[in-house]
């Protein structure tokens, strides 16, 4: 039903992808090209590098702040999530964040 789909699986954290949703992005990968799109953090990146490259999962990152208030900067976070999500041209999309 799935296969040979683009997916991507948005989120606020890399962390919170790759530990509440793994299982779900490993099934899949099997059939399907898969995005991880969240925000840049080094300090996360480091420490999963070598499982994502292990697992052949494609992060992209967008420019997304948890404490801006500025109008212009949430604007540009828009347009450049806007511009990824077109540049991918998804089948479907999983946006996921802990509440």
């Amino acid at each position: 039903m799935l296969a040979g789909k683009k997916i991507i699986f948005f989120g606020n954290s890399l962390f919170t992808i790759l530990n509440f949703r793994h299982e779900l992005l490993l099934e899949f990968l099997r059939e399907n090209s898969v995005f991880i799109v969240c925000p840049y953090d080094s300090v996360l990146v480091a420490r999963y590098n070598d499982r994502l490259n292990h697992e052949n999962l494609t992060v992209r990152y967008v420019p997304l702040s948890r404490v801006s208030r500025d109008l212009w900067s949430n604007l540009k976070s828009f347009y450049m999530t806007c511009k990824l999500i077109r540049s991918l041209d998804p089948d479907l999309m999983l946006c996921y964040t802990v509440k």
